[in-house]
């Protein structure tokens, strides 16, 4: 799954239907074609709608230009559609690189917990993990000043103090508290960003005053 393929998904302006469409097809394009080749009835299933329907909104986004169909694929009911991610015409072989949310550009991957760490529990969130498109969304329309690429980055650098598995729930409470700390901020310390001051704490710039970060305060 491609996060910032999603991510550039949900800051287009399209309707609610077609929208859920590109979300769920940019949940499976790969991060460096930007190519998915996922059935009408997978698409329909995964958007809540009818065959019919996906293949309307499919074509739908084709003549928009937010996809473009890449050729055919062989699978085991003869063949499949492939289909490229192209937000906007750029229609393209190299890795697609999405901008995201409110410009912060995408940084290079980094590796500290292996992948077996996501069944295993561990103090650092693995590198790895990412949240589904349908958390993606919700935090999106729950939390609409959050950059969540750059909350995600955030908690992936925190190390808890105790380990954890469930990594949405953890990723759910860190918005949560995320969106309380940047309103204290906006009331306190307008002059500084969320992910500004919270890496001050991690840091450990806010140990002196006795303060810690809002954002893990919750078990899991």
């Amino acid at each position: 799954m491609s996060f910032l393929h999603v991510h550039h998904a949900l800051e287009t302006d399209l309707k609610s239907s077609l929208k859920l469409v590109l979300v769920v097809m940019a949940e499976m394009a790969d991060l460096d074609s930007g190519e998915c080749w996922p059935t009408y009835e997978t698409i329909g299933r995964r958007s809540s709608t009818r065959r019919r329907q996906a293949m309307v909104n499919v074509n739908k986004l084709i003549e928009l230009g937010y996809i473009a169909k890449a050729g055919k694929k062989p699978c085991q009911n003869g063949e499949v559609n492939v289909y490229r991610m192209t937000f906007g015409g750029v229609q393209s072989t190299a890795r697609v690189q999405p901008t995201a949310p409110h410009g912060v550009q995408p940084t290079a991957p980094r590796t500290i917990n292996k992948p077996s760490d996501i069944n295993k529990g561990a103090k650092r969130c693995p590198e790895d993990f990412q949240p589904s498109a349908e958390q993606i969304a919700k935090l999106s329309a729950k939390h609409p000043t959050l950059n969540l690429s750059e909350e995600l980055d955030a908690m992936k650098d925190h190390e808890f103090k105790t380990a954890r598995k469930d990594w949405a729930a953890c990723f759910r409470t860190w918005c949560r508290n995320a969106e309380k700390y940047q309103r204290g901020n906006a009331n306190g310390k307008a002059n500084k960003s969320t992910f500004e001051s919270i890496t001050e704490n991690l840091r450990g710039d806010s140990s002196e005053s006795g303060q810690s970060d809002p954002r893990v305060v919750a078990s899991y």
